[in-house]
């Protein structure tokens, strides 16, 4: 393994507003620059007529000659080739040769990286410099305002980057979290590395030996082991000042990496060695919880210090010692809120473009918010840094990559603190998604409301309870609304939180490929935040899409597989990883016409949606549906249903995989008659993180009539707690769960399918409690649809829950709009109750629902984990157009 040979270099530097009263640290006292080296015999060094005869340098590290250098006229295996940078190699050369041949226009050398101990005896190499002051930066920022630098020491830069921006406004801050303001920096920086072959008595003789040895691809020695112990080190006196200001809206937790600038400094040339300086300067963003704020700071910082780094004996960092100063600005406060900033330049100093040290530091701050504390606002001042080491030798034999970076926190300060503002709206809760207070949940004051959206839907799902992959959802998005997507949704619907439009648009692929129909649209199925704002989104067929909040396409890819019927061989579920990445679900099977016929198909995306790894998930001897996933850090968990034709029998199904997609424990989940050993089928088809760290999962059992279950899972996969329910009357089929959520207090909100007299198709929401008890039921639906009295479902809602204390319930519906479409409707999650005023569902009830006859245990389950060879995503072009939705409020009944 190679060890931190050429770590190096740390710095620190800060914040904030121009004006430091710090002292500069002064670097260690001057020396002259020196660089002394003695190269080995073998060591090939072209300059001048040989230099310039070199044609090409290719990508494996082919060197191609205009006939044949006098240097290289004898050259051997494992002789090094070093040369200054010229325009046909930028970085210069460090190579050892692997072999060579001749052609027509001359010499052709195929090589590897080297060490540098490979070329020399003996180096010794002390550089002094300082970033410039005349740099132009490159970047261009979302708004296209290219940058400038206004004069000074060091580098400066303009900061006017969004975050997120929903209408591409920025004088419009309501829908934004934003970053502006000004960053001035410099640093000076003392470079040195030196090592000397005669501390070495097996010399370089045994390391040839070793170095042959690995390049068969069979080797037992450590080539490092007989290399001569190399110091390298950096001492630098950095300062930096900068006013910067921070302010938005977020609804969600957010990261974001935002690249403000990058330049490659000139090269440093003692031929034959080039060092390589270059700055690149990152901004990044934390925020979490519902926040809504503003604040300006302002400061500066200087630093000094170093760091020596033995590829013998580790490393040994000086200081670094620093001073600093920092003010506030305007703070305004308003909910809870937890953001913080930090940008600041990184530094590398590359021997011939891979081997050296960096070195980085970061300035910024972090605002906290707490309204039940006193202070409300507290503003933080930060500095921090840190040290690493780049090792370029990714292709060669028995070396690693290194590519390391040691943070340190040099400060963390409380610099400012006040009182918030008052609250908007006199106090009143939020109606973005969460879970509510206990005020709010008790006594809620929002406005009801019942909705139709018509014409989002693709068809109606009416089947029966596990008949096919249906479902509805309403996803939180970063600016404070809720998107519309499900397996029949063929429009994506911003909507705002009082339930109207903010857009809406259709998406169609730029070819056909639904088997059956022939029709190139898709349906918007799951959608998941990313960490930069936007969203990523599953579509059916096996298509991701990622979109901006406006529901602008920024990339479409499509899975190549063939599509089959979008009830069964389709995407189910897409959820964050709780590590910057997603998992993604869906079904894989091989018979277009028994889509039912399937295996599980779980991806691991990254955070840039890009696959990682891929598994096929299979029962042997039965075909396992997933419809739900609950993930966290450490890995996964899989909720759905295992399906044996023979016997037309469906268990419920839980499946745990660790982060690499290992197998964790499987478990059957069988619902028997609570008075004999009879078994009914179960699909389970919602499941959620629990309060105290378990996964609750909902469902539908198939009994005498309908039942619907919710199973509490422990994270061993034992089940401690199961209660159904079913309707009280013998002429009702009964409710099939279809979604659920915890509730702030206890217990949960279960809504779903409800089938009454003659299997009318409504919804019905229920309150339990802690316990599965039944504490209040509703039903609620449209009789006839106004122009065919034939068509009378409302199917698959889902359940979310808004801070305000409210429930908004959201599925499908054909009995209340001439089009199939959504149907929206926001109800107390404390009671349920609907009672509109002036407006009423044509059709609501209460609903008596009793404990029903079913117990759920859990079974061992064999499942086989694969691996499943994903064929390359292909670039989708997509289509977007606005679609022309118009949400109608339900009138009141005769």
């Amino acid at each position: 393994m190679l060890r931190n040979t050429f770590l190096v270099a740390v710095a620190a530097v800060a914040s904030l507003a121009p004006g430091c009263a710090c002292e500069q640290p002064p670097l260690p006292p001057a020396e002259e620059d020196h660089v002394e080296w003695e190269p080995f015999d073998t060591t090939r060094v072209l300059e001048g007529a040989d230099l310039a005869s070199l044609a090409a340098v290719e990508a494996d590290g082919t060197l191609r000659f205009d006939g044949t250098p006098a240097v290289l006229a004898d050259v051997a295996r494992l002789d090094v080739i070093v040369a200054e940078s010229t325009e046909v190699a930028p970085h210069g050369l460090l190579r050892f040769v692997t072999s060579t041949e001749e052609d027509a226009t001359g010499l052709i050398v195929h090589t590897l990286p080297a060490p540098v101990q490979m070329a020399f005896k003996r180096l010794d190499v002390r550089l002094t410099s300082t970033t410039p002051n005349d740099v132009e930066p490159t970047h261009v920022n979302r708004f296209e305002q290219a940058l400038t630098v206004p004069g000074g020491g060091g580098i400066t830069y303009p900061l006017h980057e969004p975050l997120y921006d929903v209408d591409k406004d920025p004088n419009t801050t309501d829908d934004q979290v934003y970053a502006d303001g000004a960053l001035h920096g410099g640093l000076d920086y003392v470079f040195t590395i030196s090592f000397d072959w005669n501390a070495v008595q097996s010399g370089i003789d045994a390391f040839e030996d070793c170095l042959e040895e690995v390049l068969t691809g069979n080797f037992s020695c450590d080539p490092e082991d007989f290399l001569p112990e190399v110091t390298t080190g950096l001492s630098f006196a950095a300062g930096a000042d900068a006013t910067l200001a921070l302010q938005g809206v977020s609804f969600l937790g957010y990261d974001a990496k935002l690249p403000v600038y990058q330049h490659d400094l000139p090269p440093i040339v003692y031929p034959p060695l080039v060092f390589l300086p270059s700055i690149t300067v990152e901004a990044t963003f934390h925020g979490e919880g519902t926040s809504q704020f503003s604040f300006e700071m302002s400061g500066a910082a200087t630093a000094s210090g170093g760091i020596s780094v033995s590829s013998k004996s580790g490393i040994d960092l000086d200081g670094p010692d620093f001073d600093y100063e920092f003010s506030a600005g305007n703070v305004d406060a308003v909910l809870a809120a937890n953001t913080s900033f930090a940008v600041g330049p990184k530094l590398s100093v590359l021997l011939y473009g891979f081997i050296g040290p960096t070195a980085a530091l970061s300035v910024g701050a972090r605002l906290e918010v707490d309204r039940d504390q006193s202070p409300c606002y507290r503003l933080f001042g930060t500095v921090g840094g840190a040290v690493g080491v780049f090792v370029g030798f990714e292709d060669l034999p028995g070396f690693t990559l290194i590519d390391e970076q040691q943070p340190f926190q040099l400060l963390e300060a409380e610099f400012d603190s006040g009182d918030c503002l008052p609250l908007p709206n006199n106090g009143a809760p939020s109606a973005t998604a969460g879970s509510s207070d206990l005020a709010a949940f008790q006594d809620p004051q929002f406005t009801r409301f019942a909705r139709v959206f018509p014409g989002t839907v693709d068809g109606m799902p009416i089947e029966g309870p596990g008949a096919q992959a249906e479902w509805s959802a309403l996803v939180p998005t970063f600016d404070g609304r809720f998107w519309q997507v499900g397996s029949d949704a063929d429009a994506l619907v911003s909507m705002n939180p009082d339930g109207s439009v903010a857009w809406a648009k259709r998406y169609t692929a730029d070819v056909p490929f639904w088997p059956d129909i022939g029709e190139p649209k898709l349906l918007l199925s799951r959608a998941a935040p990313m960490s930069d704002g936007t969203m990523l989104v599953a579509a059916y067929p096996y298509t991701l899409l990622r979109l901006d909040l406006a529901g602008n396409v920024l990339w479409s890819r499509r899975f190549m597989r063939e599509p089959f019927k979008e009830v069964w061989l389709r995407f189910t579920d897409l959820v964050r990883d709780g590590a910057g990445g997603f998992y993604l679900v869906g079904h894989v099977g091989e018979s277009y016409s028994e889509g039912y016929l399937h295996d599980t198909w779980l991806l691991h995306l990254d955070a840039a949606g890009a696959v990682t790894w891929s598994r096929r998930i299979a029962v042997p001897g039965l075909h396992l549906t997933t419809r739900a996933l609950v993930a966290d850090a450490d890995g996964v968990l899989l909720v759905g249903d295992s399906y044996e034709v023979a016997g037309s029998l469906e268990k419920g199904a839980a499946v745990r995989v660790d982060e690499t997609g290992a197998l964790v424990w499987a478990t059957h989940l069988v619902a028997q008659d609570c008075d004999d050993s009879s078994e009914n089928r179960l699909w389970l088809t919602s499941a959620q993180r629990a309060q105290n760290g378990d996964v609750l999962a909902g469902g539908a059992i198939l009994a005498w009539g309908n039942e619907s279950a919710v199973v509490r899972i422990k994270p061993d996969g034992s089940v401690p707690f199961a209660a159904s329910h079913r309707s009280v009357d013998d002429a009702q089929l009964g409710p099939t769960l279809t979604s659920m959520v915890e509730l702030p207090t206890s217990g949960f909100l279960v809504a779903g399918n409800w089938s009454g007299v003659q299997a009318t198709h409504d919804w019905y929401l229920a309150g339990l409690d802690a316990a599965g008890l039944v504490q209040w039921a509703f039903t609620f639906g449209g009789h006839d649809n106004p122009v065919n009295d034939l068509q009378d479902a409302d199917t698959y809602p889902s359940v979310t829950l808004t801070k305000d204390g409210g429930a908004l319930l959201y599925g499908y519906t054909e009995a209340i709009t001439p089009e199939d479409g959504g149907l929206i409707i926001k109800v107390p999650a404390r009671s349920g109750e609907i009672s509109l005023d002036p407006l009423v569902l044509p059709h609501d009830a209460t609903l008596a629902l009793e404990a029903g006859a079913s117990c759920v245990v859990a079974d061992l389950l064999t499942v086989t984990v694969t691996d499943d060879d994903v064929a390359p995503l292909e670039e989708l072009g997509v289509f977007v157009e606005d679609a022309a939705i118009v949400p109608e409020d339900i009138a009141a009944s005769p």
